[in-house]
């Protein structure tokens, strides 16, 4: 049975002309594989791990939603831990394709690039929850009030999106899993309303 854990709640904030964005990095136990996904750049990542009584040499596999400096910096952490993406196994100098699911998991890769040509999410499947790991197919800032409808996943601006339209379509795949929990790469994980006045 999977477990998904947040191991640290991703923001994004803007000063004048200058961003500053920390992912949100999930901690994934499946097969009894602990798969650390999108370990990015805040200098405390260990620390977060520890207070979870995980440590460093726990990490079975690290997985990048895309390749952004802000959700991947502190993989040089984790020397040794083969890196998954959206297509291949980084392994020290292998490179070699997977199947469309992380290895020794149940975990599902989903392309959706949009954000960038290389973003994929996760599926996770338990039986309490389906969950999807967003990464940047959807991201707010923390001034912001999300409404988590469909016409607000949709239709939620992306200035960083290499292609908006790559991007919407992406985003109808992952609505389309109709998963119960939306893990997004900066912000709160959410479950999509029926309404975008829900309470």
């Amino acid at each position: 049975m999977a477990r998904v854990m947040i191991v640290k709640e991703g923001e994004a904030w803007r000063e004048g002309e200058i961003w500053h964005a920390f992912p949100t990095t999930v901690l994934i136990e499946s097969n009894g594989r602990k798969v650390l996904v999108d370990p990015g750049n805040h200098p405390s990542l260990l620390e977060f791990l520890e207070r979870r009584s995980v440590w460093k040499e726990d990490i079975d596999m690290i997985f990048a939603t895309h390749h952004h400096p802000d959700h991947t910096m502190n993989i040089g952490w984790f020397p040794g831990v083969p890196v998954v993406d959206g297509e291949y196994v980084y392994e020290e100098t292998r490179i070699s394709p997977h199947s469309g699911r992380i290895p020794g998991t149940d975990i599902d890769v989903i392309p959706t690039p949009g954000h960038s040509p290389e973003h994929a999410s996760l599926l996770v499947r338990s039986p309490e929850a389906s969950t999807v790991i967003c990464g940047d197919l959807i991201w707010w800032t923390r001034d912001e009030a999300p409404f988590t409808d469909r016409e607000w996943f949709m239709g939620h601006p992306d200035e960083f999106a290499e292609d908006p339209e790559q991007l919407a379509r992406s985003r109808e795949r992952v609505l389309s899993l109709e998963a119960d929990i939306h893990i997004p790469g900066h912000g709160k994980p959410f479950m999509m309303k029926e309404n975008p006045r829900d309470p």
